[in-house]
């Protein structure tokens, strides 16, 4: 995390990470598909693309396209499976551990799979919640740089690392609450 505040230490940085956290914690369900989509684009393009251009040639310009839309496509598709595969998983530990070892394979397939459906069916709320939660640490963490900023953090008030500590997770807390309800809200609607 130090290197990222680094990074947006400058005047206008705290603003743009408190930002991006209060969109993303109060619309970061509904902007998750894109982001996902966007950043799969990026990695293919900017990662995938230059890795194969050195293998096929530098005048293969086109190729960083293409691999940006092919991972960006993928990206999207294992979102959308993720839940599911990771629920069948986890079931299939649980199961191991709590049913008997001559339990037979098609009891635990079926039951994993039934475990993975009921948590690709309670995704919504989990998703909101990660959301919210990313999205508040962006903005306690915007919130503290701007504050030290503007010199409310500096030494000899107090013991300004305690206070920064107590205002930095009073804003995590406060925001994610915020940020669940809302999201869910909306969900409701």
């Amino acid at each position: 995390m130090e290197e990222f505040t680094n990074l947006f230490s400058f005047s206008g940085g705290p603003v743009i990470i408190l930002l991006a956290g209060a969109v993303s914690c109060f619309f970061g369900k509904k902007l998750l598909g894109i982001l996902i989509l966007v950043l799969g684009f990026l990695i293919g393009f900017y990662f995938l693309g230059p890795m194969v251009m050195t293998k096929v040639g530098e005048e293969a310009t086109w190729i960083p396209w293409v691999a940006g839309v092919v991972i960006a496509v993928l990206a999207t598709v294992a979102w959308k499976v993720s839940f599911f595969l990771m629920g069948s998983i986890l079931g299939m530990f649980i199961l191991r551990s709590v049913l008997p070892e001559n339990t037979p394979g098609l009891v635990l397939m079926v039951s994993s799979f039934a475990i993975g459906t009921l948590v690709q069916l309670f995704k919504t709320p989990v998703i909101a919640l990660a959301t919210a939660l990313a999205g508040s640490s962006f903005v306690s963490t915007g919130f503290v740089m701007l504050s030290k900023q503007m010199g409310m953090f500096s030494e000899g008030v107090g013991n300004s690392e305690s206070a920064e500590t107590i205002v930095k997770y009073s804003i995590l807390l406060i925001f994610t609450a915020l940020g669940y309800m809302s999201q869910m809200k909306r969900e409701k609607n």
